[in-house]
């Protein structure tokens, strides 16, 4: 009976042991970093899987055991790793100090290939006329001509090319066209 007794003791006296030291404590601390980063830092718990999110420069408070480890990030931040020291963990407050990540891009060299056009590449026909500015704004506006009030007939008559020859819109654009036609030639010359 007596050896039962002293196994059952050292049991329980076993788990007082183990578990006793799964406390836990508030670990307070402030994030800093060195060149005036503005945002907020994720601190990750691994053991415990619990995120706080901490704004730079304010302080902040977590329950931690001895040995947790915790993942500082963010996303113009390089990554910390921290395990929960004996120091730390028995109250003193922690400082994080955190470098801003270098983001290094690859040099982009922009090349000149007249070869390759929208007539190159087969997608618009060769033989196709483009249009100035100004004729395609004409085209856009309209051209009356008296013709078209057979369309009221059949109630289909376009309203714009009315509306831009009252206004004098469409004498304007048929100027312009003349205007940049000359200006054409002059550079030509």
């Amino acid at each position: 009976m007596s050896i039962r007794k002293t196994v059952c003791f050292l049991v329980l006296v076993g788990f007082q042991y183990g578990f006793g030291q799964n406390e836990l404590r508030e670990i307070k601390g402030e994030i800093r970093v060195e060149a005036g980063f503005e945002g907020s830092v994720n601190i990750v718990n691994t053991t415990t899987a619990e995120t706080v999110i901490v704004n730079v420069g304010e302080s902040f408070s977590l329950l931690a055991k001895q040995a947790d480890r915790f993942i500082f990030s963010a996303i113009n931040l390089e990554s910390v790793v921290l395990h929960v020291t004996k120091e730390q963990w028995s109250g003193a407050q922690l400082m994080m100090q955190m470098k801003p990540k270098n983001n290094q891009l690859k040099e982009v060299i922009i090349n000149e290939y007249p070869m390759i056009s929208a007539k190159g590449l087969g997608l618009v026909p060769e033989n196709q006329k483009s249009y100035t500015a100004a004729e395609r704004k004409l085209a856009t506006a309209g051209d009356f001509k008296p013709i078209m009030l057979l369309g009221l007939l059949g109630g289909s008559m376009p309203l714009d090319p009315l509306i831009n020859k009252i206004n004098g819109r469409t004498k304007r654009l048929k100027k312009q066209i003349v205007v940049e036609g000359k200006e054409n030639n002059l550079i030509e010359v």
